[in-house]
């Protein structure tokens, strides 16, 4: 598909409406669980205005500038006589290249927000040590990747201007972009890949059918396809940096310019999906998020052999593991699963005594969790 001013205007118009549902979406499903918005929810908000500014960027680029157009040329002849196309560096043109700028940076803090949320999101549902710890290990390294990526694109010429005057080409003023952007692009797959596999093993371990696990796990894969964006950036990339001597820059960077918006856009739907399920609770008695709702939570058998056995190991791991089902899948599904159960609900009493109670044994983790939840 060629490549016009339509083209971007669409793309801004439905990649930011996705993204603004998702969002609203999101905390609409907070509101329906009647739970406090928390780190994860607000992380996404920057994510979102950042892709906000890529959009407004880009419709500038496409009504002031050259984003989707053939850069303006002109033919210099040399001492043989042979005519040589050269481009002509016009108002439309350095408006291109600033709007190429300022999507190089908010792309940069869209992704690391959108990163941190889902890291967020997996510290609050995930009671794991090990994956808390290898959640705040991932923090740190989105922490240095988008203050690293961000700083090195601010700075990647000097003076700052050079960037949209003399098309960037002063020798001497300018890091090795092509570089830098390529090692940008894989490291942001690579750091995606990882973040989207942390919690595939806590949900293995779940006490569930393997069919809901691999349900599950789907709804978080779904983040995938920001993966998927991530590559075709990488595909664009290359193709650019292929026609970089080419005259006509302007057409040819295009797609490097909206496929960032693509992939902020799909990461942040990939990152509020997991929270959709209170929306589709109760909606159909077969549904596949009803199938999700039948977990295993704890028997009154696993509580008695925990209260008179509080060193035992395996109750105390039969316990955690479904009390960590039921958490996941969130407070407003307890009353129904436990129904389903045949099993009465625990009264706001018993949780409350439970809360007050002495926190010694192993036994205490799991009544203290299932009280937060409610």
């Amino acid at each position: 598909m060629e490549e016009s001013p339509g083209k971007i205007y669409a793309l801004t118009v439905v990649l930011t409406s996705l993204a603004t549902v998702a969002v609203g979406l999101r905390f609409y499903s907070r509101h329906i669980k009647k739970a406090g918005l928390s780190w994860d929810d607000w992380a996404v908000l920057p994510a979102l205005l950042l892709t906000y500014a890529m959009a407004i960027s880009m419709i500038i680029g496409s009504a002031n500038g050259d984003l989707g157009r053939h850069t303006a040329s002109e033919t210099v002849y040399d001492d043989q006589g042979q005519a040589w196309p050269f481009p002509i560096l016009t108002n439309r043109t350095a408006v291109f290249l600033q709007v190429q700028y300022v999507g190089q940076l908010s792309q940069v803090l869209a992704f690391g927000f959108t990163k941190l949320s889902v890291l967020l999101f997996y510290r609050r549902i995930f009671q794991s040590p090990w994956l808390h710890r290898a959640v705040w290990f991932m923090v740190g390294i989105d922490f240095l990747w988008t203050v690293g990526f961000f700083f090195s694109h601010v700075l990647q010429c000097y003076p700052i201007s050079v960037n949209w005057t003399n098309l960037g080409n002063i020798e001497g003023k300018c890091l090795d972009t092509n570089l830098m952007y390529m090692f940008m692009g894989w490291s942001d797959v690579a750091t995606n890949v990882v973040i989207l596999a942390l919690p595939i093993p806590c949900i293995w371990a779940l006490k569930m059918p393997v069919a809901k696990k691999a349900a599950v796990c789907g709804v978080f894969l779904l983040g995938a396809l920001t993966v998927l964006a991530g590559i075709g950036k990488l595909v664009v990339m290359n193709n650019a940096f292929y026609h970089s001597d080419s005259v006509d820059f302007t057409y040819v960077l295009t797609p490097l310019v909206y496929f960032p918006l693509v992939e902020s856009a799909l990461g942040i739907i990939g990152a509020c999906l997991p929270l959709f399920r209170p929306l589709f609770a109760g909606v159909t008695s077969r549904g596949f998020m009803r199938d999700l709702q039948s977990v295993d939570i704890p028997s009154s058998e696993q509580s008695k052999t925990l209260w008179n056995n509080p060193d035992d190991s395996r109750a105390v791991e039969e316990w955690n593991s479904s009390i960590s089902t039921v958490r996941y899948y969130g407070s407003d599904s307890q009353s129904s699963v436990l129904k389903e159960k045949g099993m009465p609900s625990l009264p706001a009493s018993s949780l409350k005594m439970l809360s007050n109670a002495p926190s010694e044994g192993p036994w205490m983790k799991g009544p203290k969790v299932y009280q937060s939840m409610v």
